[in-house]
Order: C-alpha cells, then structure tokens, then sequence
C-alpha cells in the first residue's frame, strides 16, 4: 500500500517555532528533502523558518478543531515545482463545476515506460481543482477530519493533441487510472513532441507522483496538490535508441557498479559526454575464465559491444534475471550510466535485483516459449528503435 502522512498543523506550528531552524517541523509533516534543506541552511537563514511559521499557523487556525471556519490551506510544493502555471482546461463557474466537460482526453494506451534517470525536483501538475471527482477516489478511504495526507502513487502522461484549450501540446496526467490535471503549458510543449513519438510506439511515460491533500469540511471537496519525479526530455530515453522486438526492459532500480571498464575504453571513449550520458545495455550471462578462477557473470554490452562486467558478488543477485529472459531467446536490457572521458569512463546500471522482481512480471516471461541460445548471445540490434 502506498505511504501515507497526516500531522496535526498545531503540532506542526509549535515544532515551526521553537524547531524550525533544524526543519524538524518539515521532518514531522513528512517532506524530509524540505526538512534537510532547513537543517543544513539553518531555516534557510531565517527567512524560511519565518515563512513556516506563518504556513502553519494558517493551517492551524483553519482546523476544525478551532473556533475559525475551516479555510483551505494545503501544503504547497511550489517550492519544489519549477515551469509556470497555466491551465489547459475552461474554468466553470462553481454552480456548473460538476457539469461533463466538453472534451474528454483520451487515456494512456500501451506500455508504460519508465524515464532511464530520475530529477533532483518535482514537476508541477496543473487543474487539480477541476478534477474533484477524480481527488474524491484518489484520496478515498483517508480521513476527512480538515488534517493533511501525504500520498506517492504512480502516475502517466500522455499527450492530448485534439484538446480544444491547447495549441495542441496539451499532455494529461493520469494518477491511479483518473485524469488527475495536466502539465502547464510551458512544461507541455517541451514533451509533447516526445510522448507523441512513444504514442506512436505503443508507449506511454510513467512516474512516480507525490501528492498532498486536504479535506475542506467548509466545501466539503478535496484539496490537492501533484508533483511528478518527470526528468527533462533529454534525460528520459537513452541516446541509442528503446528496446524494441526480441527485448525484454528489466525495471529501474538501486544502482550497480560496472566492473573491468578499463579494458573497453576502445569502446567507451567514444560514448563519453558531457556529464552522464544514457544508454539501453543488454546483459548476457557468461562464463568467465580468470587466471585463477572461473566464474559464470554477466557482460554489459552497449551497442553490441562489451563494456564490462559485474563482479562475481553481483551476477549473483541477478544471474536468475537474465537467464530467465535468455532462455526465452531474447536480449534482457537495462538501464545504462555512462560517465567519465576517453582516458578513464566507467558504467552504472539501474536496474532490480532477482529478489526484487514482480511475481506477476515473471510469470509474464514464463509464458514465452523457451528458445535455447548460447551464452554469448547475439549482436543483432535490429530490435532497437531510435
């Protein structure tokens, strides 16, 4: 079940006042990043700690525990967001704001398909307010006493070409299969053109969103605030291409360390860039022979090419992966980091242990028929596309 947070905003403001300069009052509402920020800035020199006080007093006076009617105040992440704020959708008068809107988007189709990097900051989704139907399902089964949740959830975006109240570029934002709002129109033009090429795929972008909400007891609606983990469009595919037919993209995960590097940097040098550069891997189990020992690992090839592979320790953990997807005769492809020069570059992938794998995602291998091949693989990258 997803994480969830609620706090009592009293509590809250009385931590903002004697402890807010060590943002112990962000670590209580559950934003640990905020949190972190205000212990190593010290309340962000003052000013923030002045600010929290104040955020948390409005909320603490529009408890329905006070005497105040209930106002609602939701957390904001704003500070975390970054792109204006524009709305794709017409604004109804509150009288006609449960009438059906005129045009419907159409729903994510396809295959999800998570970014290859995560972003240091949230993404703001936009129209949360004319959604309340979709926030009532959302946040249902959460108390509805005026207190504060905290939700992660994984959310799609899609684009909506046909939307009446765009240029075209409008992109929707789906949480829990209910169109939760939109990215604002200067976020949506930059990945418009990106989620209509993967459309065109079969495909669709999926992240993991952050939402805060609230319970207005005055207007008896939900209030809700969404950030997506959504990287910029350039750091969403690798620069090689996504796998296509004859692949099988194993989920993102904890970080693993590429090993034997320096032995392809024929190889590597040429894949350096400016900082990270991203690329789809394939990994083949093999057998490793050493001058003292031998071993069955994976190698880490990039483009056809070896670029390295994982310690003995490590194939371990993720031999049973691989094998499960070569016994199938098609090529297991992860995620790839590549960073460093043509003098020194080294690899990291991201990517899920065997332990980790979804019982469901397995069985969905399992009932590809088996198709023996030989340890190596093959070199064949005709099932990419760019």
């Amino acid at each position: 079940m997803p994480p969830t947070r609620r706090y009592n905003p009293t509590v809250a403001l009385v931590l903002a006042i004697f402890l807010g300069f060590l943002g112990i009052d962000r670590f209580y509402t559950g934003n640990v990043g905020m949190g972190l920020i205000k212990l190593v800035t010290l309340g962000g020199f003052g000013f923030w700690w002045i600010i929290d006080i104040v955020l948390f007093a409005v909320e603490a006076l529009s408890s329905p525990s006070t005497q105040t009617p209930p106002v609602a105040a939701p957390v904001p992440l704003q500070a975390q967001y970054t792109g204006p704020v524009a709305q794709h959708t017409p604004r109804p008068s509150p009288e006609r704001e449960n009438e059906a809107p005129v045009h419907v988007p159409p729903p994510p189709r396809g295959e999800g398909l998570d970014p290859w990097s995560r972003p240091p900051a949230l993404t703001e989704v936009v129209g949360e307010y004319y959604r309340r139907a979709e926030y009532e399902a959302i946040f249902a089964g959460l108390p509805k006493d005026g207190t504060f949740s905290n939700l992660d959830r994984i959310a799609a975006i899609y684009p909506d070409p046909e939307n009446p109240y765009s240029s075209g570029n409008a992109v929707t934002v789906w949480i829990d299969g209910h169109h939760a709002g939109f990215l604002a129109e200067g976020n949506s033009s930059r990945y418009a053109p990106l989620l209509k090429q993967l459309a065109e795929q079969g495909r669709y972008l999926t992240m993991r969103a952050r939402l805060t909400g609230r319970f207005d007891t005055r207007q008896k609606r939900w209030r809700a605030e969404a950030g997506l983990e959504l990287p910029e469009p350039e750091l969403i595919l690798p620069v090689n291409g996504l796998p296509g037919a004859g692949s099988v993209l194993i989920p993102a995960g904890r970080s693993i360390q590429v090993t034997e590097e320096a032995r392809h940097m024929d190889v590597l040098g040429p894949l350096t860039g400016d900082g990270s550069v991203l690329y789809a891997a394939t990994l083949h189990a093999i057998h490793e022979v050493r001058p003292r020992s031998s071993f069955e690992t994976v190698e880490v090839r990039i483009n056809g090419d070896a670029v390295g592979v994982l310690s003995k320790t490590t194939a371990e953990k993720v031999l049973p992966l691989v094998q499960l997807i070569e016994r199938r005769g098609l090529d297991a492809v992860a995620r790839a980091t590549v960073t460093g020069n043509s003098l020194s570059a080294e690899v990291k992938l991201s990517m899920i242990r065997s332990s980790e794998a979804d019982p469901a995602w397995i069985q969905q291998i399992e009932t590809i028929p088996l198709t023996p091949r030989s340890a190596e693989g093959t070199d064949d990258d005709g099932g990419w596309s760019g």
